[in-house]
């Protein structure tokens, strides 16, 4: 946003400082805790500048209603708190082009209250060309963010009063996706956004994982453009950027971090996580990285951590980052428990704001030797080891079937300790029963006051047993060769290996054998995913002639394993044949219709599952 207005003068009143823009192209502004009160920040508000900066000092509590009538940049250090105790009264009301940063705004908390508004942004002259809102803690509030601008002074299409509500803290009640976004009352449809005009945009990407902590702002005067940039130390975050290729990286990268999240699982602020049931992991730490100024190329992100923590163990420690609802791990890490920092390297396109969690483990385990790629034909010595941040109890097997009960007991040392390591094979009575073919052994230990490991299958180590390994267990059986399909539902049959621990069956259809997914919009063709332990489908076969049509029936297993079987090449009977209507041409501009149609079907074809590998 332009500030283009200079002031001369510069002083301190109360809990506020006035600052000209003249005084250097880059401020940084240290906190200090003075008293104040909403007044006085008004009165500074009032009498400002266009363009002047307004420090004001925290961790002072501000009460009442503030209205930034004036085009200032309003700068809270060290989070002074800007609330209002009045049920159904906004807090902050901007009225003028203006930036406001570093506060936390806080509203009536009266349990069930909707009304609370922590900003409302309006134009009460038509100059009005839009407002910076970013890096505030904006908790605790009815509705976080009310925009309701007039568009008879928004410019061209509403274009220029355009709020960039990026980064903020919005509060605890975001889950997921919605963490971040404008809003905090969970109950609210529109996650607490509200606009009077749909085409005024309100930008909330990219957003603070946690809450700014004693943050300092800078702004940054490039080409009359303020830009507030959050210098937190408590990130703990620090960014070396490499760019290559045609992807900018003229001047310095900013680097913002948020405040950070350390606890362990199961107290209040780890369920404050928007993020940790799906993480790969425990995350001990939450930051944001947001690179400027470069496209393409590599940013080497350490994170700091407490080195005591004790809810992972240090060499499980990784930083991922979250892109849509996908963690991508970080490359080349290294990690330094002299320093209690973790280095990873992630491509700079990663690092637009969006969060990044230092994740690890409350446990190792390994098993050699590793996983045979060969078949063998004598029964294994397997050397395991398990190190645990509790004492290991009881430590159980399971052969190819996954389940809550039959689990069979390998060793019980009684919580004695933490590292557990043992060889161990199946009895010579037991291996003789085991029959060739694919095999997984599943493992799980018990841990003194914390969760066991490996009920979900993800501790294994598989095998297949016998001179060849079976050249497919999965075999159709309908249809074959010489069969002819007519309209008529034809049943299609399968084996499979065991009907146990089945995660998923998918169907597949192609009229010309061909399942490389280079056939056109229906071959091959889905016809059901199916669960559990299913070795039959009813189906009905399109109305086509064809010599060529295959099945392949594709079983995916819980612990990943996956296997397909084909059918033979079988015959389909076209049943009937008709001339269909033929409304009359339209026109090129009648055509909307048709090409809806086409898109739809086009969608549908990209969005439909595709066979997880290539065949063919």
């Amino acid at each position: 946003m332009a500030m283009k207005g200079k002031v001369e003068e510069g002083w301190a009143v109360g809990g506020t400082i006035r600052t000209s823009l003249v005084l250097a192209i880059f401020f940084l502004f240290v906190s200090g805790a003075n008293a104040g009160s909403m007044s006085d920040i008004q009165h500074q508000i009032d009498t400002a500048g266009y363009g002047d900066i307004i420090q004001v000092n925290g961790p002072d509590v501000y009460q009442g209603y503030l209205e930034v009538n004036n085009g200032v940049i309003l700068l809270g250090i060290d989070n002074p708190v800007l609330t209002n105790n009045v049920p159904g009264a906004e807090i902050v009301n901007i009225t003028q082009p203006a930036i406001v940063a570093g506060f936390t705004i806080t509203g009536y908390t009266k349990p069930g209250s909707t009304t609370q508004t922590g900003i409302r942004i309006d134009n009460h002259s038509p100059d009005m060309t839009g407002a910076i809102v970013v890096y505030n803690n904006i908790i605790n509030n009815g509705i976080g963010l009310v925009q309701s601008l007039l568009q008879s002074q928004c410019g061209d299409m509403g274009a220029d009063c355009s709020v960039d509500a990026s980064p903020n803290f919005w509060g605890k009640y975001g889950a997921g996706s919605n963490k971040g976004k404008p809003g905090e009352h969970p109950g609210d449809p529109n996650n607490g956004v509200k606009s009077s005009i749909v085409n005024v945009q309100v930008k909330t990407n990219p957003w603070l994982t946690a809450s700014v902590v004693d943050a300092a702002i800078a702004s940054s005067i490039q080409q009359n453009i303020v830009e507030p940039t959050l210098q937190n130390q408590y990130a703990g975050v620090d960014v070396a950027v490499t760019c290559t290729g045609d992807g900018g990286c003229t001047g310095t990268p900013w680097t913002i971090g948020s405040a950070l999240y350390n606890y362990s699982p199961g107290s209040a602020l780890y369920n404050d996580s928007p993020y940790a049931p799906n993480l790969p992991g425990i995350p001990i730490k939450f930051v944001n990285v947001f690179v400027k100024g470069c496209t393409e190329g590599t940013a080497t992100v350490t994170i700091s951590y407490d080195n005591a923590s004790p809810v992972v163990l240090e060499s499980t420690l990784k930083p991922y980052v979250l892109r849509g609802n996908v963690w991508t791990p970080a490359s080349d890490i290294i990690i330094d428990p002299g320093t209690g920092t973790v280095q990873g390297t992630f491509p700079v396109g990663l690092l637009d704001g969006s969060p990044i969690a230092l994740v690890g483990k409350s446990y190792t385990f390994s098993i050699s030797p590793a996983e045979p790629s060969q078949p063998i034909t004598t029964n294994p010595d397997l050397m395991i080891s398990i190190n645990s941040l509790a004492n290991i109890g009881k430590v159980y097997y399971q052969l190819d079937h996954l389940s809550s009960t039959g689990w069979n007991l390998i060793d019980d040392n009684g919580f004695a300790s933490g590292d557990w390591t043992t060889e161990w094979s199946l009895s010579s009575a037991d291996w003789a029963n085991v029959a060739s073919g694919r095999h997984t052994f599943y493992f799980k230990f018990e841990r003194d006051g914390m969760s066991s490991i490996g009920n979900s299958g993800e501790l294994k180590w598989r095998f297949v047993k016998g001179n060849v390994p079976p050249p497919s267990p999965i075999v159709v059986t309908s249809p074959k060769a010489g069969d002819t399909l007519t309209r008529t539902p034809w049943k299609i049959t399968w084996t499979m290996p065991s009907p146990e621990n089945v995660l998923s069956v998918d169907l597949w259809f192609a009229s010309d054998g061909d399942f490389s997914m280079r056939g056109g919009l229906n071959n091959p063709l889905h016809l059901a995913t199916l669960g559990g332990g299913y070795t039959s489908y009813l189906w009905r076969s399109p109305n086509i002639q064809t010599d060529t049509a295959k099945i392949a029936v594709v079983v995916v297993y819980n612990d990943g394993t996956q296997f397909i079987g084909f059918s033979d090449d079988f015959s389909i009977a076209k049943g009937y044949s008709f001339h269909a209507y033929k409304p009359p041409a339209k026109m090129p501009w009648q055509l909307g219709a048709g090409v809806s149609r086409a898109v739809a079907v086009l969608g549908s074809w990209i969005n439909k599952p595709h066979i997880p590998y290539v065949i063919g």
